[in-house]
């Protein structure tokens, strides 16, 4: 599959879900954190959803948290250890949706 049809794929089934919770999501405030162990943290991803959550009414954080390297980020017991600028990330996007 090439990564064109996946990512069209990825947002068709995004829309179905939101779709789904359109009643209950209108107005909502949704923050984007994202995560991979890759160096992009996952960011395109979620800035793929944006527009899927723009049409669908939800008001999106105009930040998001990327969290880049994932695994070196989990301790001995798999447990997420977050550096003090993720957790101010985390806060910051917390703060723009409470």
């Amino acid at each position: 599959m090439r990564h064109a049809d996946a990512q069209r794929r990825l947002q068709r089934a995004a829309e179905a879900a939101v779709a789904f919770l359109y009643q209950e999501w209108q107005g909502e405030p949704v923050g984007l954190v994202s995560y991979s162990a890759a160096a992009s943290g996952g960011a395109p991803a979620a800035e793929m959803i944006r527009p899927v959550l723009a049409r669908a009414g939800p008001r999106a954080a105009e930040r998001s948290l990327a969290v880049p390297g994932i695994e070196e980020r989990l301790g001995v017991d798999r447990r997420f250890m977050a550096t003090p600028e993720i957790a101010a990330g985390f806060e910051a996007v917390q703060n723009e949706v409470a």
